[in-house]
Protein backbone atom coordinates (compact mmCIF):
# COMPACT_ATOMS: atom_id res chain seq x y z
CA UNK A 1 0.00 0.00 0.00
CA UNK A 2 0.79 3.50 -0.68
CA UNK A 3 2.42 5.75 2.04
CA UNK A 4 -0.66 8.33 3.36
CA UNK A 5 0.21 11.60 1.75
CA UNK A 6 -1.47 14.86 3.42
CA UNK A 7 -3.71 16.95 0.91
CA UNK A 8 -1.98 20.21 1.19
CA UNK A 9 -4.64 21.98 -1.85
CA UNK A 10 -8.00 21.63 -2.98
CA UNK A 11 -6.08 21.07 -6.21
CA UNK A 12 -4.75 17.60 -4.90
CA UNK A 13 -8.07 16.80 -3.37
CA UNK A 14 -10.00 17.35 -6.48
CA UNK A 15 -7.52 15.20 -8.64
CA UNK A 16 -8.02 12.43 -6.21
CA UNK A 17 -11.31 12.70 -6.20
CA UNK A 18 -11.30 12.65 -9.93
CA UNK A 19 -8.86 9.65 -9.95
CA UNK A 20 -11.25 8.05 -7.80
CA UNK A 21 -14.59 8.64 -10.04
CA UNK A 22 -12.88 7.83 -12.68
CA UNK A 23 -11.85 4.23 -11.96
CA UNK A 24 -16.12 4.23 -10.37
CA UNK A 25 -17.08 5.31 -13.91
CA UNK A 26 -14.80 2.68 -15.75
CA UNK A 27 -16.56 0.08 -14.22
CA UNK A 28 -20.00 0.79 -15.12
CA UNK A 29 -18.83 2.31 -18.33
CA UNK A 30 -21.17 -0.37 -20.07
CA UNK A 31 -23.89 0.45 -18.26
CA UNK A 32 -25.64 2.25 -21.16
CA UNK A 33 -25.19 -1.02 -23.41
CA UNK A 34 -26.17 -3.35 -20.62
CA UNK A 35 -29.29 -1.29 -19.88
CA UNK A 36 -30.58 -1.49 -23.99
CA UNK A 37 -29.80 -4.99 -23.83
CA UNK A 38 -32.08 -5.55 -20.82
CA UNK A 39 -35.07 -3.47 -22.38
CA UNK A 40 -34.63 -5.18 -25.67
CA UNK A 41 -35.38 -8.37 -23.79
CA UNK A 42 -37.60 -7.51 -21.41
CA UNK A 43 -39.36 -6.16 -24.50
CA UNK A 44 -38.88 -9.52 -26.57
CA UNK A 45 -39.93 -11.40 -23.30
CA UNK A 46 -43.36 -9.32 -22.96
CA UNK A 47 -43.89 -10.67 -26.76
CA UNK A 48 -43.11 -13.40 -26.76
CA UNK A 49 -45.42 -14.31 -24.06
CA UNK A 50 -48.19 -12.57 -25.09
CA UNK A 51 -47.21 -14.95 -28.45
CA UNK A 52 -47.31 -17.68 -26.26
CA UNK A 53 -51.08 -16.81 -24.48
CA UNK A 54 -51.80 -16.81 -28.28
CA UNK A 55 -51.12 -19.96 -29.44
CA UNK A 56 -52.11 -21.63 -25.68
CA UNK A 57 -55.20 -19.96 -26.69
CA UNK A 58 -55.53 -21.69 -30.33
CA UNK A 59 -54.54 -24.80 -28.95
CA UNK A 60 -56.86 -25.36 -26.68
CA UNK A 61 -59.64 -23.92 -29.16
CA UNK A 62 -58.57 -26.41 -31.26
CA UNK A 63 -58.70 -29.16 -28.50
CA UNK A 64 -61.84 -28.42 -27.72
CA UNK A 65 -62.52 -28.52 -32.02
CA UNK A 66 -60.79 -32.14 -31.83
CA UNK A 67 -63.02 -33.30 -28.43
CA UNK A 68 -66.38 -32.49 -30.24
CA UNK A 69 -65.16 -34.25 -33.34
CA UNK A 70 -64.03 -37.38 -31.27
CA UNK A 71 -67.24 -36.96 -29.76
CA UNK A 72 -68.82 -37.07 -33.07
CA UNK A 73 -66.99 -39.89 -34.29
CA UNK A 74 -67.68 -42.04 -31.09
CA UNK A 75 -71.48 -42.00 -31.83
CA UNK A 76 -71.76 -42.02 -35.11
CA UNK A 77 -69.28 -45.11 -35.05
CA UNK A 78 -72.33 -46.27 -32.21
CA UNK A 79 -75.13 -45.37 -33.84
CA UNK A 80 -73.48 -47.76 -37.00
CA UNK A 81 -72.84 -50.64 -35.07
CA UNK A 82 -76.40 -50.57 -33.63
CA UNK A 83 -78.13 -50.02 -37.11
CA UNK A 84 -75.70 -53.42 -38.19
CA UNK A 85 -76.97 -55.75 -35.38
CA UNK A 86 -80.52 -54.47 -36.07
CA UNK A 87 -80.44 -55.39 -40.02
CA UNK A 88 -78.29 -58.51 -38.77
CA UNK A 89 -81.22 -59.40 -36.27
CA UNK A 90 -84.55 -59.04 -38.81
CA UNK A 91 -82.39 -61.06 -41.32
CA UNK A 92 -82.19 -63.58 -39.58
CA UNK A 93 -85.59 -63.39 -38.05
CA UNK A 94 -86.47 -63.89 -41.64
CA UNK A 95 -84.65 -66.84 -42.55
CA UNK A 96 -85.95 -68.26 -39.63
CA UNK A 97 -89.77 -67.29 -39.99
CA UNK A 98 -89.45 -65.56 -37.12
CA UNK A 99 -92.16 -62.47 -37.35
CA UNK A 100 -90.39 -58.86 -37.33
CA UNK A 101 -91.92 -57.84 -33.85
CA UNK A 102 -89.97 -59.95 -32.52
CA UNK A 103 -86.75 -59.76 -34.53
CA UNK A 104 -85.51 -56.96 -32.02
CA UNK A 105 -85.93 -59.88 -28.92
CA UNK A 106 -82.92 -62.11 -30.39
CA UNK A 107 -79.66 -61.48 -28.54
CA UNK A 108 -76.44 -62.14 -29.35
CA UNK A 109 -73.28 -60.49 -30.21
CA UNK A 110 -72.63 -62.15 -33.50
CA UNK A 111 -74.40 -63.76 -36.51
CA UNK A 112 -73.77 -67.36 -34.91
CA UNK A 113 -75.15 -66.67 -31.61
CA UNK A 114 -78.29 -64.98 -33.55
CA UNK A 115 -78.88 -67.83 -35.35
CA UNK A 116 -79.11 -69.99 -32.53
CA UNK A 117 -81.05 -67.73 -30.63
CA UNK A 118 -83.66 -67.60 -33.49
CA UNK A 119 -83.65 -71.30 -33.78
CA UNK A 120 -84.73 -71.64 -30.15
CA UNK A 121 -87.57 -69.13 -30.74
CA UNK A 122 -88.89 -70.30 -34.32
CA UNK A 123 -89.16 -73.71 -32.54
CA UNK A 124 -91.69 -72.19 -30.13
CA UNK A 125 -93.37 -69.79 -31.84
CA UNK A 126 -93.70 -72.39 -35.31
CA UNK A 127 -94.39 -75.86 -32.31
CA UNK A 128 -94.45 -79.58 -33.57
CA UNK A 129 -96.05 -79.93 -36.62
CA UNK A 130 -98.65 -82.08 -36.98
CA UNK A 131 -99.50 -84.67 -40.18
CA UNK A 132 -103.69 -84.24 -41.24
CA UNK A 133 -105.09 -88.07 -40.40
CA UNK A 134 -105.35 -90.12 -43.84
CA UNK A 135 -108.37 -90.20 -45.78
CA UNK A 136 -110.68 -93.30 -44.45
CA UNK A 137 -110.86 -95.47 -46.87
CA UNK A 138 -113.56 -98.09 -45.37
CA UNK A 139 -116.40 -98.34 -46.89
CA UNK A 140 -119.12 -97.17 -44.75
CA UNK A 141 -121.45 -99.86 -43.68
CA UNK A 142 -124.84 -97.88 -43.66
CA UNK A 143 -125.57 -97.11 -47.62
CA UNK A 144 -126.95 -93.93 -46.28
CA UNK A 145 -124.14 -92.44 -44.82
CA UNK A 146 -122.47 -93.80 -47.81
CA UNK A 147 -124.67 -92.16 -50.00
CA UNK A 148 -124.00 -88.43 -47.35
CA UNK A 149 -120.24 -89.40 -48.07
CA UNK A 150 -120.41 -89.52 -51.81
CA UNK A 151 -122.05 -86.64 -51.93
CA UNK A 152 -119.41 -84.67 -49.94
CA UNK A 153 -116.84 -85.89 -51.67
CA UNK A 154 -118.75 -84.65 -55.10
CA UNK A 155 -118.99 -81.18 -53.49
CA UNK A 156 -115.62 -81.29 -52.38
CA UNK A 157 -113.88 -82.15 -55.55
CA UNK A 158 -116.33 -80.23 -58.17
CA UNK A 159 -117.04 -83.21 -60.15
Amino acid sequence: MEEFKVIESQEALDAIIEKRLRREREKYSDYDEIKAKADKYDDLEQTTNSRILELETIIQEKDGKYTDFDNQINQLTGDNQKLRMSEMKTRVAYAHGIPFDLAQRLSGDDEESLIQDAQALSSYIKGPSYVAPLKDTDAPSDNRAHAYQNLLNVTETGE
